[in-house]
């Protein structure tokens, strides 16, 4: 089994309740569209665990992830451990590399500006989301959490994407032999 990405638009709302209920909505319709693909013919169970990672207790070998920012979704499905994030580049936030990056993360975003910050969070989300921890567990802003990825063999890979955004995923590295499959799903004013 390869690791598939798929993406797409994020219908805008005004209320910013709405905007993030519009883009979980989005994230969730395209993993049932890639299950669809990958399962076809069957009917699927998307379960979270109690710390909201979500995953498929029928096929427990297939890691599933998903991610919004701005106007995009994105959704990802592979074989073991997986996790996607993804996020618009933004200016760097130094409230946050303080409390969340390491010294030698902080010198590359003082020398790379908003899209290097924005990359090694995303880096940092991906992996809390492969290991079922999500950010909650602050030992993902370590060096020590490096080291607990490669021993797990869990690899990063730069996902392209729309200019603007950084995507990155977090797979078993035996997975990341073979370049993901991405798509971009087109909305009916994009067609």
């Amino acid at each position: 089994m390869e690791v598939v990405i798929l993406f797409g638009r994020v219908p805008m709302k005004n209320n910013p309740r709405d905007a993030r209920a519009a883009a979980s909505a989005a994230g969730r319709a395209l993993l049932q569209r890639l299950l669809a693909d990958t399962f076809p013919g069957e009917t699927v169970e998307i379960a979270k665990t109690d710390l909201g990672k979500p995953f498929l207790p029928t096929h427990p070998e297939v890691g599933v992830s998903i991610s919004h920012s701005g106007d995009l979704a994105v959704a990802a499905l592979g074989p073991g451990e997986i996790g996607i994030d993804l996020e618009r580049i933004r200016e760097p936030s130094y409230g946050v590399m303080g409390r969340c990056f390491t010294r030698e993360e902080r010198d590359a975003v003082d020398a790379g500006g908003g899209e290097v910050f924005t990359r090694i969070w995303t880096q940092k989300e991906a992996l809390g989301k492969a290991l079922g921890t999500g950010i909650a567990d602050r030992s993902i802003f370590t060096k020590e959490a490096r080291k607990a990825a490669v021993e797990r063999d869990l690899a990063f890979c730069s996902v392209e994407t729309e200019k603007g955004y950084v995507c990155t995923l977090a797979a078993e590295e035996e997975a990341l032999q073979i370049p993901p499959k991405c798509a971009m799903i087109k909305s009916d004013s994009e067609k």
